[in-house]
């Protein structure tokens, strides 16, 4: 019988994920951040040439934010009430992904090469 090992950190199984958020609301005011982590973790379809070592792909962290109005029911004039207006961005420190040996430079199953984007939303209920 053979032994199994633990496949953390192995082969796009990063040990550790996670995501955080905090958000603020003040009348018609809202806004909020949050910050995306990714672990390194090793790449075992590409070895380093010095040290016969599995390639390791580094950790990840992006930040998105946004800031939001909702216009009330007693402001009037053309915009329904409840209409919210967001701005927002996300990987708002344009962060690359980090190098694997993959298709594209990146480990598209964790990582993106998107980078900031900048976006405009308005929502409405009738």
């Amino acid at each position: 019988a053979g032994s199994t090992g633990s496949l953390i950190g192995i082969d796009g199984q990063p040990e550790w994920r996670g995501v955080a958020r905090m958000n603020w609301n003040k009348d018609n005011l809202a806004a909020g951040v949050s910050l995306n982590y990714i672990s390194s973790y090793f790449d075992t379809s590409a070895i380093q040439n010095t040290t016969g070592d599995f390639f390791e792909v580094d950790s990840w962290l992006t930040a998105n934010a946004h800031i939001q109005y909702t216009f009330r029911n007693d402001e009037g004039g053309m915009i329904p009430a409840k209409t919210q207006l967001r701005l927002g961005a996300t990987n708002i420190t344009n962060e690359d992904p980090p190098l694997a040996d993959e298709t594209y430079g990146f480990d598209s199953s964790y990582h993106n090469n998107r980078g900031r984007f900048v976006y405009v939303q308005v929502r409405s209920t009738f």
